[in-house]
């Protein structure tokens, strides 16, 4: 590592670019952005997306070499990552959320693997919760309509060691070592420029959620391989902190997934009806555990926010109720 290390700080343009979207974030953005290194061969490209105010104004004088863009409109995540892509320079490209805190020498460890195994399209990390628990998201199988049941019914929780109910998330392993993989996580990866260039960077056809997985398979197709490093960890909060399930992004989910399986071609006859009814049947589950957490523990609030999060989802599912993000087009010009 020293070795390359005095390579890359020989560097006077950038070898790689990170890419983050941040609204109305600033609290997590900020650690974020420190944890990154300040060095002349990273640049840092941030879309601010049309948060309730500038986030430039905040963010100039403490990062004086940040480049930021502010969309008019609220977008999805693919859309203005790809806005991003467009305007990098770096031979990489790193996908980060903004509610992580990169740790030391990870960011030059993915570079330095990436460097000497060109084979490899897509490198990720070891995401680590603020409980210091590994997120098995960052480094999954490729889903099937059948594992995404699993993992709605929460089958995949009950048998955390069965290959069978487990096999997305891939829970029968630890995820302490470093492998190949089918599919890393877009809260932090690091990806070939040129990869993405060839393949459009993210499909806009996902809102959030999936655009990952479809990434990291249109890279497999390429003819790399995607490796999940755990030696490059990273601290992800994940939206813990809020104690709600947000309905509407569940049922954007829910929407990626069905979308992600029509175009890979494994949403066959009946297939739709199939993972909406089990989807729904998941949520109304859920609504009845937390319905029954909120009259045994009455005192604990979150349980009867999760309970009217949920009953409002299955609610969607029955088609009761609307629940649905619209991105806002020409907002990147």
């Amino acid at each position: 590592m020293p070795s390359f290390l005095k390579r890359l700080s020989g560097m006077t343009s950038p070898k790689v670019t990170v890419s983050i979207v941040s609204t109305d974030n600033l609290k997590q953005l900020i650690p974020c952005l420190e944890s990154l290194p300040e060095e002349d061969w990273l640049e840092v490209l941030l879309v601010d997306n049309a948060s309730s105010s500038p986030l430039e104004d905040k963010l100039r004088s403490r990062f004086p070499r940040l480049q930021v863009h502010r969309t008019d409109a609220r977008l999805g995540f693919t859309a203005t990552h790809n806005h991003n892509f467009k305007k990098a320079r770096g031979e990489y490209v790193f996908i980060l959320n903004d509610d992580t805190v990169v740790r030391p020498e990870c960011v030059e460890r993915l570079v330095e693997f990436l460097d000497t195994h060109p084979d490899v399209g897509i490198a990720g990390c070891k995401l680590v919760g603020p409980d210091g628990q590994i997120q098995f998201a960052c480094a999954r199988a490729r889903p099937t309509p059948l594992t995404y049941c699993f993992e709605q019914l929460g089958l995949d929780r009950l048998f955390p060691g069965s290959r069978m109910f487990s096999r997305y998330f891939m829970s029968y392993w630890d995820h302490s070592d470093s492998r190949e993989v089918e599919v890393l996580s877009g809260a932090a990866m690091m990806a070939r420029r040129s990869l993405l260039e060839t393949c459009g960077g993210f499909d806009e056809g996902y809102f959030i959620y999936y655009e990952d997985v479809d990434l990291s398979l249109r890279s497999i197709q390429q003819g790399y391989r995607n490796y999940y490093l755990a030696e490059a960890e990273v601290l992800h909060y994940g939206g813990q902190t809020s104690g709600r399930i947000r309905p509407e992004m569940k049922a954007t989910e829910f929407r990626s997934a069905v979308h992600f399986f029509k175009k890979s071609g494994s949403l066959g006859s009946g297939g739709y009806f199939l993972v909406k009814i089990v989807s729904g049947l998941g949520s109304a589950l859920r609504a009845g555990g937390f319905g029954i957490l909120s009259l045994v523990f009455p005192a604990r609030v979150e349980n009867r926010r999760k309970f009217i999060d949920y009953m409002r989802l299955f609610a969607w599912h029955l088609g009761l109720i609307p629940l649905e993000i619209r991105p806002e087009r020409n907002a990147l010009a």
